[in-house]
C-alpha cells in the first residue's frame, strides 16, 4: 500500500489546508474520539451481505 504524504506550505488546491500531523492527513485528533463499547467492539455487517443471507444474518448490536 503506498501512503500518501503532505508537506507544509503546499496548496493542494482545496480551500481548507488538512490537518498535519508528521507530515502525513490527521483524519480526527485523538481526544475527539470516543469508544462506545455497547457499538465499537463489532463492525456493522453490510446491509447487501445481510440481503444476500435472505436475513437470516441480522445486524451487530446498536449498529
Amino acid at each position: 500500500m503506498v501512503e500518501r504524504k503532505y508537506f507544509e506550505n503546499v496548496n493542494y488546491g482545496g480551500a481548507t489546508k488538512p490537518a498535519l500531523l508528521g507530515g502525513y492527513v490527521l483524519f480526527q485528533a485523538a481526544d475527539k474520539r470516543k469508544f462506545n463499547a455497547q457499538k465499537d467492539y463489532l463492525w456493522p455487517i453490510p446491509s447487501a451481505q445481510i440481503g444476500l443471507s435472505n436475513n437470516t444474518l441480522t445486524q451487530n448490536p446498536n449498529w
